[in-house]
């Protein structure tokens, strides 16, 4: 069967295309980023008060402006045929789910909480939890830049189309032989992803 589909990575942007459309090229971003503020920094509060506490979180799952600039140009330059046609396009998808975890990768994991997200790029989820005195100390020590304290996860479900080939025997008088017939079926499917990023690379350096 011919190649329907080819995937590849740029800079940690994952792309694919359809051969039929080959000048369509899909892409998908990398981990989750924080959402920053008019300074710059990951918009990211924690407002303590004795054993409890409130923390406030904005991330989003994107890629920035210059890598697409640069994935759009690389793509140009590996198109000899028709450049300006390229159509660089963030792939169908829908977003399940966005959670917030505390000691994701322990024994005991605990979702503080659930975004369904924007629903569209850059795919922004916002959270604002009620921290127990039991979860201040880890997400403290998270946003301080300890790893293995507190992500966020995105679950994704892409949209992909997938082709089947083969071939249909058709019943002939004998003296004709067999004849067959080939066939192309062509459908959608979704594949569950989950992106990840650890809070703890955010920010190494917060005050609360």
């Amino acid at each position: 069967m011919a190649k329907y589909e080819e995937e590849f990575d740029f800079k940690g942007i994952h792309c694919f295309r359809y051969m039929d459309t080959p000048n369509q090229v899909y892409y998908l971003p990398d981990c989750p980023t924080p959402s920053r503020d008019a300074q710059g920094k990951p918009a990211i509060s924690l407002l303590q008060w004795g054993a409890k506490g409130i923390l406030q979180l904005t991330s989003q799952w994107t890629v920035e402006n210059f890598l697409l600039e640069e994935l759009q140009a690389y793509l140009i330059q590996q198109c000899s045929d028709a450049p300006e046609a390229i159509q660089l396009m963030i792939a169908p998808l829908t977003i399940r789910e966005v959670a917030l975890v505390l000691n994701p990768d322990g024994d005991n994991p605990q979702v503080l909480g659930t975004s369904q997200s924007s629903g569209y790029p850059p795919y922004v989820a916002a959270f604002s939890i009620n921290l127990t005195a039991g979860q201040i100390k880890p997400v403290i020590e998270a946003l301080s830049g300890e790893l293995n304290r507190l992500a966020v996860n995105y679950r994704i479900a892409l949209q992909k189309r997938i082709v089947s080939q083969g071939s249909i025997n058709f019943n002939q008088p004998a003296s004709q032989g067999e004849t067959k017939g080939l066939y192309q079926l062509t459908k959608t499917v979704e594949v569950e992803l989950e992106r990840r990023a650890d809070i703890g690379r955010w920010t190494g350096n917060y005050e609360s």
